[in-house]
């Protein structure tokens, strides 16, 4: 992201959180104001319907924000895929386009309409 936008955009600080199912280890912070809930990106395992095709669930209009990024473990780990869906880097800030500022695809088999602000029938772009 930060090269894509000729260094204006960057992330300054990362938190992951683990499942409280993982071992305990000494170098872990016991979590504050983070949980599941408030998540920008989660890795769990995939949905029949995406299999390991990264996602972002959107289910509000162009320009809002959409609830959270969705990686499988097999695609954080498996660099065969890397061939099928491009550089993880790449994949993420497409996703995160999708995420925080509510970009669709310009491109869909599945919805090539939809419905603009106006109630105006518009061909996905």
């Amino acid at each position: 992201m930060f090269n894509a936008t000729q260094k204006g955009l960057y992330f300054k600080s990362v938190k992951i959180l683990l499942p409280m199912t993982w071992r305990q280890n000494s170098s872990y912070l016991r979590p504050r104001t983070e949980s599941f809930n408030k998540v920008d990106a989660i890795v769990a395992d995939p949905f029949l319907k995406y299999g390991d095709d990264p996602y972002t669930l959107q289910y509000r209009g162009c320009g809002e924000k959409g609830k959270y990024i969705h990686f499988t473990p097999n695609f954080m780990v498996n660099d065969k895929l890397i061939s099928v869906f491009g550089p993880r880097g790449r994949v993420f800030v497409h996703e995160w386009a999708h995420l925080r500022w509510g970009v669709f695809d310009e491109y869909s088999n599945e919805t090539p309409f939809y419905v603009s602000s106006n109630f105006q029938v518009e061909a996905t772009r």
